[in-house]
């Protein structure tokens, strides 16, 4: 995974002025033709420019922290590049990694300590738990549209919890760094929910057109990798 621009020839992509938004085009994976790779400094450069014209939202811009230090591992990143790891709370990155790393620049494993907790607040809550209700909304629109209609009051009332827990507190759920069973346990069958989550106790609309490793899919990539696209519904 990595990340990538699109070429524009005689444009300079660290102009951070209006004229420059237009060709923004970030994206992860294999870079294709007419587009070069980037580096962490160049998306932490120019994010604040690209939110809400290519990403949809914050949580995408972190995706692609996390996507770029898999691919390079947390060794081969310079000390800028570190430094935005840290400040995107990437998951990527272990505790100890970055306390190691904030002691040699001077803090106290005390402050290196508050530091991270600071972090994780500001990319955690302050900043992904706003955008959970309207990532539940779409992801809500695909079970509307494909689980049977018979089933669909039963799934938002008897998934209550786990929803407001998502909607709320940004809870996903075991597999996703979280404490407790969360709604993707019970979308993906696992956990607690293992034999008895979503596809074991409902009826897809279309079952002959549709399947639930489908239905899961893109859920999951609503929920968890943030990949929709807002509409207009007038």
């Amino acid at each position: 995974m990595e990340l990538y621009r699109e070429i524009k020839t005689g444009k300079t992509w660290t102009s951070l002025t209006n004229d420059g938004i237009w060709g923004h085009a970030i994206g992860y994976g294999s870079a294709p033709s007419g587009y070069e790779s980037v580096d962490l400094e160049y998306l932490d450069l120019i994010h604040e420019y690209i939110l809400g014209v290519t990403f949809v939202d914050r949580f995408q811009i972190r995706q692609c922290v996390d996507g770029y230090i898999s691919l390079n591992s947390w060794s081969g990143l310079n000390d800028a590049s570190k430094w935005i790891a840290i400040n995107w709370n990437s998951n990527e990155v272990t505790d100890s990694q970055k306390v190691t790393f904030l002691m040699a620049e001077g803090y106290s494993q005390a402050e290196a300590g508050l530091l991270l907790k600071q972090k994780w607040h500001y990319n955690h809550i302050v900043n992904s738990v706003p955008s959970c209700p309207i990532r539940w909304a779409y992801a809500k629109y695909e079970f509307m549209a494909r689980i049977h209609p018979d089933d669909i009051a039963d799934f938002c009332e008897n998934n209550f919890k786990l929803i407001s827990n998502y909607t709320q507190n940004a809870v996903e759920g075991l597999e996703y760094y979280d404490i407790m069973n969360g709604i993707m346990d019970f979308v993906e069958s696992t956990n607690d929910y293992s034999g008895n989550g979503m596809a074991e106790n409902y009826t897809l609309a279309d079952p002959t057109g549709d399947s639930w490793a489908s239905l899961i899919s893109d859920v999951k990539d609503i929920i968890i990798n943030a990949k929709y696209t807002p509409y207009n519904g007038n």
